[in-house]
């Protein structure tokens, strides 16, 4: 949507200001000054056309509301996909592209964007904000409150949900009677009180089971009857089901159809025993401004599958909100499902708030707690902190619609998702930490991720400034059935691959490096075993294994074979510290007929690894070879050879040769000389490499000494050592 402001009428002239919506799409003639500034606000409900929407100018009085015409009068407004964007200064134009002319000149003072629709009253405290921090005047009528609700209280503490719903005697007080909260079809309830309402078969239900809106954990209820503001909880059993809505789009009320669990810094639970269904057509909040839990134990839950905006589902949204929704058997199906016709967002921890969708409680059979939408996945979003966990009987399913899959999004948000067991399936994009200081962190230990299922969409770990970080471990299984990016953005981005143990499984179709400025890494940590190696099946594309890109390969300096080779490429981690015998690992298991592009990289020196060069602080104790060739002939392979700890020159025996190496590197770097102990393998040389060339000197690879043939030194070498070592102590690190 744009907005134009001219000094001149845009269409009957009446001598005063123009405002002009979508270019054209909403015209305003107004009696107002232009040379100066005002309050404005512009409002459409989604699906009205744009001669339906309204303006206010300085006021929502009558003389302050301006009707529009239009030069599209069957043009109807739209809240989905591009038309969601906020654009200031230009707009765009029929072909997509931004405007280069026509842009706004006027001068903006503040502009406030929700995340909700609001109504007049909310409206008028916004417009009397404003009016005081900018002295401008504003109109209204004073005797409007803001702050009535209309609805039913609950006034019991414990009770079946057919009673104790009060609607109050307009002055906060207690009305006469109680209310069936079924009775009208359309009752706003507030469940709070510090109350618990218990929904089964022994409910009266004669009268239906919808209502319009339900908050459970509210400050509401107190607007209606005094002292009933309050924590509030709501268990569902038997095989009963309770629709929220009216079974279409808000007209005039933006409430309806909404549930909220835990607002204005209460705390809200419902658990949902039921084998029926909870049907939610508005908006889905657990925890917004306050703390929420829903605990699903059987049935279907089912959200924003009616037309209207701002429907997604929020699991923790907005500052101070925490929201958990524990689904331990059943089914959730936002936007309707993979069926429905609503196509929205689910937001785990949203704008500040901290959330956690767990799916499975691990003892269920398997699929029994089930995930499916075609919304898009939001975990962590616009500096929100949140969590998806799947456990053992878990599935989540997010196929159908290409809808994305985004861990950590925007800046200062955390996402995580944890797959413990289970199934997880998307088709869509996949990204792990996008956006400047956004983080993404994807563990799996358990169960089978597939992602990109239909075989064409990325997954980017790392994206556009972020920091992303992707692990398999344990006996996880996850297969990208298309291109796999790390790092997929400019300096500052990061993207981590890990494979921990041998027991995992990581398939990719392709592996990419788009060159432009991140940091990409990838680390295997061995178990006793040996590692998990990265398979790359291939594409319909070339040089589907880049460790550098095309253009980082050319820019490449040196020579490959004497230690000179240095550029840009992906780097290397190892911890082969669990490994002790000789033996050759497969890093990348490439299953194409090409070539490995291009070189891992010391992630600290920017020195690439070459083809035959042996590679240092890897924490086994012995020699580590790097090969491009190996395998089948373009595999990444690695060639261990045991060594002995304290065999400091690598002759294959612990001597005086092998103390003097020591001496001469004391105080450098973790990886200046070869078989340390493991447990020194990323320290710096120091005593206690000493002490274990002490303790083994004489063993060799194929034999061993005792400790006792150390040969004692004299009382001058003695000296000699002792002040040599004090020495080094002293300056650091001694010239040689």
């Amino acid at each position: 949507m744009g907005l134009d402001v001219s000094t001149s009428a845009t269409s009957t002239n009446n001598g005063g200001a123009g405002f002009r919506f979508n270019n054209g799409a909403s015209l305003y003639d107004t009696s107002l000054d232009a040379e100066n500034f005002h309050i404005v606000a512009w409002q459409v409900d989604p699906g009205q056309t744009y001669a339906d929407a309204t303006l206010y100018v300085d006021g929502t009085l009558p003389e302050n509301i301006f009707s529009g015409s239009s030069n599209s009068p069957t043009g109807t407004a739209s809240f989905t996909g591009s038309n969601l964007e906020l654009i200031l200064g230009t707009g765009r134009s029929g072909g997509g592209g931004l405007l280069t002319t026509d842009m706004y000149s006027g001068q903006l003072a503040e502009l406030l964007v929700f995340n909700e629709q609001l109504d007049i009253g909310q409206m008028n405290l916004v417009a009397n904000y404003l009016s005081s921090e900018y002295n401008l005047p504003f109109a209204y009528q004073t005797n409007f409150d803001i702050f009535s609700v209309d609805g039913l209280a609950w006034v019991g503490s414990t009770g079946s949900f057919d009673s104790h719903w009060n609607s109050g005697d307009g002055n906060r007080g207690l009305a006469a009677n109680n209310t069936n909260p079924f009775a009208s079809g359309d009752a706003n309830l507030y469940l709070a009180n510090d109350g618990s309402a218990l929904f089964d078969a022994t409910t009266d239900a004669s009268l239906g089971n919808r209502i319009n809106s339900l908050r459970v954990g509210t400050a509401g209820s107190g607007l209606l009857v005094a002292d009933t503001e309050g924590s509030g909880e709501l268990i569902v059993n038997d095989n009963v089901s309770l629709i929220i809505g009216s079974g279409a789009a808000p007209s005039t009320n933006a409430s309806t159809g909404d549930l909220t669990i835990g607002e204005d810094g209460f705390g809200g639970t419902v658990t949902w025993n039921s084998t029926g269904t909870l049907k939610v057509e508005g908006k889905f909040r657990i925890g917004q401004g306050g703390t929420g839990l829903l605990v699903q134990n059987s049935g279907v839950v089912t959200a924003g599958d009616v037309a209207g905006s701002l429907k997604f589902v929020a699991i923790g949204n907005g500052v101070n909100s925490s929201g958990t929704y524990q689904l331990n058997e059943g089914e959730f199906l936002p936007g309707g499902g993979p069926s429905g016709s609503q196509l929205r967002h689910l937001r785990v921890g949203y704008n500040g708030a901290t959330g956690l969708l767990e799916v499975g409680d691990g003892i269920g059979s398997n699929n029994s707690a089930v995930v499916a939408t075609t919304d898009d996945l939001y975990i962590g979003y616009d500096g929100g902190n949140g969590t998806l966990r799947l456990h053992s009987d878990a599935y989540v399913q997010l196929q159908g619609n290409e809808a994305p899959v985004l861990i950590g999004i925007n800046a200062n948000s955390v996402g995580h998702l944890i797959q413990e067991g289970g199934l997880f399936e998307s088709d869509g994009l996949f990204v792990v930490g996008q956006g400047i200081d956004a983080v993404g962190i994807v563990e799996v230990t358990a169960g089978q991720m597939i992602a990109a299922g239909d075989g064409t969409a990325t997954l980017s770990i790392g994206s556009n400034g972020g920091h992303g970080t992707f692990r398999v471990s344990g006996s996880g299984q996850v297969t990208s059935n298309d291109t796999m990016i790390l790092a997929n953005g400019s300096a500052g981005t990061v993207g981590r691959l890990e494979m921990i143990g041998s027991s995992a499984s990581i398939i990719t179709a392709r592996l990419e490096n788009v060159a432009q400025g991140g940091s990409e890494i990838m680390r295997w940590e061995a178990d006793t075993n040996g590692i998990t190696s990265l398979v790359v099946t291939g594409t319909t594309s070339s040089s589907d294994v880049q460790l550098q890109a095309l253009s980082e390969l050319s820019g490449n300096t040196g020579t490959n074979g004497p230690g000179t080779l240095h550029g840009d490429g992906t780097a290397l981690e190892l911890d082969l510290s669990a490994i002790t015998a000789t033996q050759q690992l497969m890093l990348i298991d490439n299953q194409t007929t090409e070539a490995i592009v291009g070189y891992f990289e010391n992630g600290e020196t920017g020195e690439l690894y070459e083809e035959g060069e042996q590679l240092q602080n890897t924490g086994f104790v012995g020699s580590v070879t790097i090969s491009y060739l190996g395998g089948d002939g373009n595999d990444v392979v690695l060639s261990l050879l045991a060594g002995v700890a304290g065999d400091y020159n690598n002759d294959g025996i612990v001597n005086l040769a092998d103390y003097t190496v020591w001496r001469d590197h004391f105080g450098d770097s973790p990886d200046s000389i070869p078989n340390r102990s493991i447990e020194l393998w990323d320290t710096p040389i120091g005593m206690a490499d000493y002490q274990t060339w002490k303790a083994n000197f004489g063993q060799t690879l194929t034999a061993s000494s005792n400790a006792s043939n150390v040969p004692e030194p004299s009382g001058g070498w003695l000296l000699g050592l002792t002040m040599a070592v004090l020495g080094l102590r002293n300056c650091g690190k001694c010239s040689r």
